[in-house]
């Protein structure tokens, strides 16, 4: 998504960034953003871009703190989002995201089946993290634990997306 100025000038913010806020799912009028479509089969380097999501129940810590974690160990290689299955979720999960992501991070169980439930074709792009609802968004733990985490989740992925030093 690239953000233009009223004279059309961009502002540098690149693909990954966040889309304009959602409400009910439905996307708010945001006349200073742009899409701009990715290629999944696009590169950058040597590395094939993903466009990653990450879900938690609320879009507060561990989804958002995913999205961090992923951009700093692929060097930002990947597009990423994050949402909630919460309604009242700062940014709530939409069939857009289900659409655009390649592969998605869910935290628990239950982020997955709630999913399946409304977008039963995305059941081969999900993958269940197992990080439990314990942590706030800046947690050393967390970050600790998404790293090895997340380095498991693209050193299982097809392709070179193993983290870059």
């Amino acid at each position: 998504v690239a953000r233009l100025d009223g004279g059309g000038r961009d502002h540098g913010v690149d693909a990954g960034s966040r889309p304009p806020a959602h409400k009910n799912g439905e996307r708010l009028h945001t006349p200073n953003y742009i899409p701009i479509p990715c290629s999944p089969s696009a590169s950058r380097g040597s590395l094939a871009v993903m466009n990653i999501l990450f879900v938690c129940t609320g879009n507060i810590a561990r989804s958002p703190a995913a999205e961090a974690v992923m951009r700093r160990i692929s060097n930002g290689a990947h597009d990423t989002r994050s949402a909630g299955i919460s309604p009242y979720s700062p940014r709530p999960l939409s069939g857009e995201d289900i659409r655009w992501a390649e592969v998605i991070g869910v935290m628990e169980e239950d982020h997955r089946a709630f999913i399946l439930e409304r977008w039963a074709q995305a059941t081969s792009r999900i993958r269940v993290l197992g990080i439990p609802d314990l942590y706030r968004r800046h947690d050393p733990e967390l970050t600790q634990l998404l790293e090895v985490k997340l380095a498991e989740l693209l050193a299982n992925l097809p392709g070179d997306h193993s983290p870059r030093a």
